[in-house]
């Protein structure tokens, strides 16, 4: 299947790019380097990694992204996903790679030496972009049980699939948009605290419409 191909291709390549990375950057990283690898609520590192941990965590993570794709689309409910909502598997596949790969690339630089500043602001900035890209896809989903607002209500009736979905796409991008404002203007803690309190409002109203939806169905 055409689509599927596209994503596992893509989840590949962007694995191989961040191996890629590590390699090159292994020996410009001392040995006893320290960076932070993890960011509390409030904007300050709040666990820190040395030289193995940086180079080879979020590859791994990325290698497993693109197996886990590979296994899933090949499954019956993968099947299904990727012919009734394709645009919002290949944003939630492909954005989430993207995003490590941006998270991955900041950390190795920084410990190589070639950045000298966190790269936080660029890594909430890029998972902005992605929750509206997942945003536009959600909001468009048809009925399936991998993507998309998935209870329940939503499974058992078009009506409320689509009223939730709708609802979550549309909060997500609103979302998305706020973080990447906020980061812009240099607020990185607030976009931080926005990305988790946008998360959260997302789920709860989802929830909220696709049982009203229900109700006057």
């Amino acid at each position: 299947m055409q689509r599927r191909q596209e994503v596992e291709r893509a989840l590949a390549l962007i694995a191989a790019v961040a191996v890629a990375a590590s390699a090159l950057a292994w020996m410009a990283m001392p040995a006893d380097v320290r960076v932070p690898v993890h960011w509390g609520i409030d904007g300050s590192p709040d666990r820190w990694g040395g030289r193995w941990q940086v180079a080879l965590s979020l590859p791994v993570v990325l290698i497993a992204m693109a197996v886990g794709a590979r296994w899933l689309g090949r499954t019956p409910a993968g099947e299904t996903a990727i012919v009734a909502s394709p645009h919002a598997w290949r944003a939630g596949w492909i954005g989430a790679g993207l995003v490590v790969l941006v998270a991955h690339l900041g950390m190795v630089a920084l410990a190589a030496g070639l950045i000298a500043e966190t790269p936080l602001p660029v890594v909430i900035a890029s998972a902005a972009l992605m929750i509206v890209w997942i945003g536009n896809a959600v909001a468009k989903s048809a009925p399936n049980r991998v993507t998309g607002v998935r209870t329940r209500a939503t499974l058992s009736d078009p009506a409320a699939w689509s009223a939730a979905n709708r609802l979550a796409g549309w909060t997500l991008v609103l979302t998305g948009l706020v973080v990447l404002a906020l980061t812009l203007a240099g607020l990185v803690t607030l976009a931080a605290q926005a990305l988790i309190a946008g998360a959260v409002a997302t789920a709860v109203v989802a929830a909220l419409a696709g049982l009203a939806a229900r109700r006057r169905s």
